[in-house]
C-alpha cells in the first residue's frame, strides 16, 4: 500500500466518524434538549424518533461502516497471496465484513423484537472477536515468518501488537460481567422502576463500534509495513 493511501484513509476515516457522531448527538440534543449517554442508550434509540435530518443519518452510518471495507479490498487486489499472513488478512477482511452487517443490524433494529436484536448482538461480538484474534495471529505469524521485517520495525510490530490484545481484551471482558447478561433487570428507586445509570449490554455496543474504528485505522497502518 502506498503511504499516501494510507495517511489519506485514515485521516479521513477517523474524520468522518468523529463529525458523524458529533452530528448525531446535536440531532439528538435538538430533538430532547439533552444529551444522550453511551452508558444507558441502544444505537437505534439515537435516531428512533421523527426527524428529516434522520434520514442522512442514516444513510451516512451505512455508507461511513462500509468503508472500513475499502482498505482489504485495496490489499486483496494488489498481492499475489503467497504467505501465510495474506490469508490470515483476508480472513480478517471476511470477518470485519460480516461484523459491519451486524453493526449496521443493530443501528436499525429496536429491542421488542428482543430474540432478533441479541442473536444480531452475539453475532457481532463473535465476528468483531474474529477480527482481533486473526489480527494478533497476523502479527505473530509476521513476526515469526519474517525476521528482518519485525527488527527493522520491532517498535511499530511490538506496539500494533499490544493494542490489539488491548482491544481484544476490551471486547472480550464483557463475557466476564455479570452485569451484561442482567441488562434488562430494573433498578427500584423508592418503589418506581428506572433503568439502570448503567445498561452494559448498550456501553459494550459503543465500545464495539470504537473499537471496529481504531481496528480498521489500525489494520491499514498496518498493512503499509506489508507491502
Amino acid at each position: 500500500m502506498k503511504l499516501e493511501f494510507i495517511v489519506a484513509f485514515s485521516i479521513i476515516y477517523f474524520v468522518l466518524w468523529t463529525l458523524f457522531y458529533v452530528f448525531l448527538k446535536l440531532n439528538y440534543r435538538n430533538k430532547f434538549l439533552c444529551d444522550f449517554s453511551l452508558k444507558r442508550t441502544f444505537t437505534f434509540e439515537t435516531h428512533n424518533f421523527e426527524s428529516r435530518s434522520n434520514i442522512l443519518l442514516r444513510i451516512g452510518y451505512i455508507f461511513f461502516s462500509c468503508l472500513g471495507i475499502i482498505p482489504f479490498i485495496y490489499f486483496v487486489c494488489s498481492r499475489s497471496m503467497n504467505y501465510t499472513i495474506d490469508y490470515l488478512l483476508i480472513a480478517c477482511g471476511g470477518f470485519l465484513v460480516f461484523t459491519i452487517i451486524f453493526k449496521i443490524l443493530l443501528f436499525f433494529t429496536k429491542t421488542f423484537d428482543i430474540k432478533f436484536f441479541i442473536k444480531e448482538y452475539v453475532a457481532r461480538l463473535l465476528t468483531l472477536g474474529g477480527v482481533l484474534v486473526s489480527g494478533i495471529a497476523g502479527i505473530m505469524i509476521t513476526i515469526s515468518e519474517n525476521k528482518r521485517l519485525f527488527y527493522e520495525n520491532s517498535t511499530v510490530l511490538r506496539t500494533f501488537w499490544a493494542i490489539f490484545i488491548i482491544i481484544a481484551l476490551i471486547v472480550f471482558s464483557c463475557l466476564f460481567n455479570k452485569k451484561f447478561y442482567n441488562w434488562y433487570h430494573l433498578e427500584n428507586e423508592n418503589g418506581e422502576l428506572k433503568k439502570p445509570n448503567t445498561i452494559y449490554i448498550c456501553l459494550y455496543e459503543w465500545i464495539f463500534d470504537f473499537a471496529e474504528i481504531f481496528t480498521v485505522i489500525l489494520f491499514t497502518i498496518f498493512m503499509y509495513f506489508m507491502a
